[in-house]
């Protein structure tokens, strides 16, 4: 259990230093944050019509989070079953890569770490590292209308360190479009390489805010529901996936194998204000809709259907005014 948490706390305690030494001197009134808060005022691009107490969304964030047992069938469908708790920790930040009258680009460097802890005799506790790379710019092109696209390579380890590294890609064209002061619509076009297979979709996402303590967020993939009774403290209620690929075929080896263990995890989550613009949020829930997959080439070879398991999380972010 202590060798689970070393590497965590190595990289919460770097996160955390950082955050607090960016942003938490002089808050948001001095700094980095408060240059960056100035230039977008100064934009005419618009963020929102209605004013809300739900915090804006987080700029920088660490998450750590622990999941029940989960119960795992070799994809040899031999020796019997095999049972993991998993955790995992992520942190990313936003790096504001121009800011314009009308538009911004961004870098959202993103990092994680998922570790499985073996709970039966005899297998090995095995762990999973994937850094996400997302690039994003967005202009206005009339009051009430916005168009912009994004692309986000990634790498993903092989499970335990050994073999070779696999790469997965994401891109598309997304648009928004104020309808009245209270509501927003997404929409756009998507495409995604994963280990082989290519995949293209369409995307549609809808906001509403009835009061301004209230907001409704149909925006895949975290679709929630948040209510904050003053600036001070929100709760929010809703999905997100979870899970972790890597590849898992030797160096050298021409066919690349991948595996694939993802879910959605459904339950909600408490935020409270530390100071100016620092949050600290806790959460629980369960997460559903579990499944490991195993692709060879791009072709699905196993896949097997996993238990619900409970899961509880902590996150520290930064959230400007």
């Amino acid at each position: 259990m202590l060798r689970r948490w070393n590497r965590i706390v190595a990289v919460a305690g770097v996160v955390f230093a950082a955050l607090t030494t960016v942003f938490g001197q002089g808050g948001e009134d001095s700094g980095m944050l408060a240059a960056l808060k100035a230039k977008l005022e100064a934009s005419e691009f618009e963020f929102s019509r209605a004013e809300s107490d739900v915090p804006f969304l987080p700029l920088a964030g660490i998450t750590v989070a622990a999941y029940g047992k989960t119960e795992f069938m070799p994809a040899g469908g031999e020796g019997g079953t095999v049972d993991y708790r998993s955790s995992y920790v992520g942190a990313y930040s936003t790096v504001p890569l121009y800011i314009g009258r009308s538009g911004f680009g961004v870098a959202v460097p993103y990092v994680s770490h998922t570790r499985f802890d073996s709970l039966s005799d005899g297998h090995e506790d095995q762990e999973v590292d994937s850094f996400y790379l997302p690039l994003a710019a967005i202009w206005q092109v009339e009051s009430g209308n916005q168009w912009g696209g994004f692309i986000m390579p990634s790498v993903n380890s092989p499970i335990s360190g050994e073999g070779e590294w696999a790469e997965d890609f994401m891109g598309g064209a997304l648009g928004r479009h104020f309808s009245g002061d209270k509501a927003m619509w997404y929409y756009g076009l998507v495409y995604d390489y994963s280990f082989g297979a290519n995949y293209m979709y369409p995307y549609l996402g809808y906001t509403y805010q009835p009061e301004r303590q209230w907001v409704i967020s149909l925006v895949m993939p975290w679709p929630a529901v948040s209510y904050a009774p003053s600036d001070q403290f929100v709760v929010t209620a809703g999905v997100m996936p979870s899970g972790a690929n890597w590849a898992m075929h030797p160096e050298g080896e021409s066919s690349q194998v991948t595996g694939s263990f993802g879910g959605w995890d459904l339950g909600a989550r408490c935020g409270w204000r530390l100071t100016n613009v620092l949050w600290f949020s806790a959460g629980a829930g369960f997460s559903g809709l579990r499944s490991l997959q195993v692709e060879e080439n791009g072709e699905l070879v196993f896949e097997q259907n996993l238990s619900r398991e409970p899961f509880v999380s902590l996150t520290l972010s930064i959230r400007p005014n």
